[in-house]
Order: C-alpha cells, then structure tokens, then sequence
C-alpha cells in the first residue's frame, strides 16, 4: 500500500510541476510579447523625434525671420 501511495504522489507531484510549468511558460510569453511591443513603440517614437526635427528644421530654413523670433522669443540661439 505505501509503494502505491508514493506512485500517486509522483503522478500528482507531476501533474502539480508540469502545471505550474506551463503558466510560468504563458506568463513568459506575455511578457515577451509586452516587451516587443514596448520596443516597437519605443522605435516609432523615436522615429516620429526624427521625422519632427527635420520637418522643424526645414521649416526654419525656408522662413529664417520666423525662426529667428520664435528662437528669440525661447531663447534658443538659432543661426541658419
């Protein structure tokens, strides 16, 4: 009866194991996949920074008198 027992415990401490394996394994792939998306973001954002910056440059090059007092006026030096 006792070798009986203890092959019912390795069957449920089994079970319990590879259970527990596969919500750490779920809980993994959640957060990879939240960590990916947070990269992603991260890249379009500093892509939309970069894409800002040259439109704003542009934009001072062609209206120098504007951008001068919009520097001026934040104090920023500017010189086109």
């Amino acid at each position: 009866m006792a070798t009986k027992y203890c092959a019912e415990e390795e069957v449920f401490g089994r079970a319990f194991i590879f259970a527990v394996h596969e919500h750490v394994s779920a809980a993994l792939a959640r957060i990879d996949a939240i960590q990916a998306e947070i990269c992603e973001q991260k890249r379009s954002a500093a892509q939309l920074r970069i894409e800002v910056r040259e439109q704003t440059k542009a934009w001072f090059d062609t209206h120098p008198d504007k951008a001068l007092a919009i520097s001026e006026f934040l104090g920023f030096p500017y010189s086109s």
